[in-house]
């Protein structure tokens, strides 16, 4: 079916997902600011449970292999400072791995996270936990890396092409790690994963979604620099909100905008990010 142009409505219509970013410019104190635990509503935050998460994984990274930055040309293994998945991110995936000993690890959306992944297993774990990327798109360093670590299962597919008892194989401490397209639309990755997906997961299965900032907002430079419409966390935030069956454990964003100071004297750095982990509890 041929799309009416005359029913497509611009960026910044009432009726389109892009903000109008005039708009968003007269309100963003208001948008863009940190929320107080108290003005999180519907959503249980589980601070102390996330600043005891935040010791153990520090407690992790005295053991954390892995270069700051990429130490040669040629070299493809996880570095910290990537640009892609890095930071917080990066450590507290290293710590959940080594922490929950999970059988198996579906990835949806690969990358340095994956080979991050893949290495814990192969130098912790003597590569026998089952790795399953999920991935139509592979990357060049992804690629490369693949070429001489062959041991998992890489799908180049879109995730909302397969079956959903897929993830019906994960099972109490086994790892569900999203980084999406970000975007929920009409047959989106996104709307499989939560809608399809998340309902089929077992009692104590760990999920993980990149880029999300809960409590807050998206990042103004996304907004107003880099057009960024993303929609993906706030439909995840309602997903949680009331939720009985699903708990945050761990939000690398929340607890370095909340306790920073914290960070910096547990890590030596300041190690942001942007990822949140949550468990499957009922």
């Amino acid at each position: 079916m041929k799309p009416n142009p005359g029913k497509i409505f611009p960026p910044g219509h009432f009726y389109s997902p892009i903000p109008d970013l005039n708009e968003i410019e007269k309100r963003k104190d208001s948008i863009f600011k940190l929320r107080k635990d108290e003005e999180i509503l519907g959503l249980n935050i589980n601070k102390e449970e996330q600043l005891q998460w935040l010791h153990k994984i520090a407690d992790y990274f005295k053991d954390f292999p892995f270069p700051l930055e990429k130490p040669a040309e040629d070299y493809n293994g996880y570095f910290l400072n990537n640009g892609l998945f890095e930071g917080l991110d990066g450590v507290a995936y290293f710590a959940f791995i080594r922490e929950l000993q999970p059988v198996r690890i579906i990835e949806v959306g690969a990358g340095y996270s994956s080979i991050l992944a893949m290495e814990t297993n192969r130098r912790f774990f003597n590569g026998k936990i089952e790795v399953t990327l999920i991935e139509p798109f592979p990357s060049k360093v992804l690629s490369e890396y693949l070429s001489k670590h062959p041991y998992v299962t890489l799908i180049e597919k879109p995730v909302q092409d397969l079956e959903a008892s897929l993830f019906e194989s994960l099972q109490e401490n086994d790892i569900l790690f999203i980084d999406s397209t970000h975007v929920a639309k009409v047959g989106s990755d996104v709307n499989f994963l939560i809608f399809e997906v998340l309902p089929r997961l077992k009692k104590s299965v760990w999920i993980h979604f990149h880029d999300i900032f809960i409590p807050d907002e998206y990042p103004q430079k996304w907004v107003f620099e880099e057009n960024r419409a993303w929609n993906e966390m706030y439909i995840l935030k309602a997903f949680l909100m009331y939720n009985e069956f699903f708990k945050i454990c761990f939000s690398s964003y929340y607890v370095y905008t909340r306790f920073k100071d914290d960070v910096i004297n547990l890590f030596r750095k300041a190690l942001s990010g942007g990822s949140i982990w949550i468990r499957k509890v009922r």
